[in-house]
Formats: structure tokens, sequence, C-alpha cells
């Protein structure tokens, strides 16, 4: 079965999983992947949809950051908007949280209001 990209074809992993209660072999069989392959999709898809889900409004995972640059500041302990905006504050060198790239850092100027480099490419979802 031939789907679109990837995000697309992993809801649809999650969809058949739930709906028509069809196998991992089953499931791998359809998509032309390991069953093992498989659960390790959907297990990584329905635990994103549920931290998402039990998320406050004000934390990071609601906001348009791109995946890498939630988990640089997840690992740093910067947890919601409130938290970037006091660290970017108070703290001048924010390229120094380990994971953080300069698009990453683009990111959150962008969230935050602050100008944005124009030499940094940062791609809007």
């Amino acid at each position: 079965m031939k789907i679109g990209g990837d995000q697309e074809r992993y809801e649809h992993i999650v969809k058949d999983r739930d709906e028509k209660k069809m196998t991992w072999s089953e499931l791998g069989e359809k998509y032309g992947i390991s069953a093992m392959r498989v659960k390790h999709i959907y297990d990584k898809q329905t635990g994103i949809a549920q931290r998402m889900s039990q998320a406050p409004d004000n934390s990071i995972y609601r906001t348009e950051l791109s995946i890498r640059t939630v988990n640089a500041l997840l690992r740093s302990g910067i947890n919601t908007v409130e938290d970037l905006r006091q660290h970017f504050s108070s703290y001048p060198h924010i390229e120094k949280i380990k994971g953080l790239s300069d698009v990453g850092i683009e990111e959150c100027r962008k969230l935050l209001g602050l100008e944005v480099k124009t030499d940094v490419k940062i791609y809007d979802k």
C-alpha cells in the first residue's frame, strides 16, 4: 500500500491497529515493513499523542517548535514557554544548550517574538 509521507503512513498504522485490530504482522505485510518496526512506530506515535494531550497549555509540546528543539529544551529543564522566556532573558549563552542548533535557537526567538537572524533558515510547518 502506497501512502504519501511518513507521518501520514504512521497515522494510518495507528488507525488500522486501533480500529481494525490488525496484528503487528498484518500491519507489517500491509505497509511493507517488519512487525517490530510497526510496533515501534505505533508506540512512538501513541506516546507522542498521549504526552500532547496531557501537556499543560503553556508546555513547549504545544508550540510550533521542531521535535529536535523541543527535546533539547526538555533535556535542559525547560518545560514551558515561560521557562524558555526566563532562560532567554537571564542566560545570554542559549547556544550552549546541548543539542540546540542554530535553527532551534531561531525557532525559539521567533516563538518569543524576538528578532530573528536573517541568515538562518527556519523550516516552517
